[in-house]
């Protein structure tokens, strides 16, 4: 996990005002899953790191969709500007052979046969990608690849 702390004060010395903001914007949603888990003090692994920032991700991939269609641009601009900061923040992905690779190789690990070993075989999958595949993308390709097995 990186040090948002150091990482607003050189924004702040930089006076990136985009990136400033969405690093404290992280940080509030950072503080409020702690105080709401009870954990306050307590760092968060990295994939609870890894998943806010995807769950940032999808908001703002939801806020440009409605700001295109309501034709607002410059609000939809600006949430690109600040998806483009938290994607620098998710480690780099896998191609789609890698996942493709990890994928045949949980499920022969663990013998499954059908959507039932769904459950099996993604918490395997998301284990040896690292965070470096969005949870969605691996859902979506393990249940394609068990739909054939069935």
């Amino acid at each position: 996990m990186i040090d948002l702390d150091s990482q607003i004060k050189s924004s702040m010395l930089v006076k990136d005002g985009v990136r400033l903001t969405v690093l404290r914007q992280l940080k509030t949603a950072i503080g409020t899953v702690l105080t709401a888990k009870g954990r306050d003090g307590k760092p968060l692994s990295d994939d609870e790191f890894l998943g806010i920032v995807r769950k940032q991700i999808s908001q703002r991939n939801d806020s440009i969709e409605a700001y295109a269609k309501a034709g607002i641009l410059n609000r939809a601009e600006a949430e690109t500007a600040e998806k483009k900061v938290l994607e620098t923040l998710l480690p780099a992905g896998l191609s789609d052979d890698e996942i493709n690779s990890i994928i045949d190789q949980v499920i022969s690990m663990t013998n499954a046969t059908s959507k039932k070993d769904m459950g099996r075989v993604m918490a395997a999958a998301k284990d040896l990608c690292n965070g470096a595949a969005d949870p969605k993308v691996l859902s979506q390709r393990i249940a394609a690849k068990l739909a054939k097995l069935a």
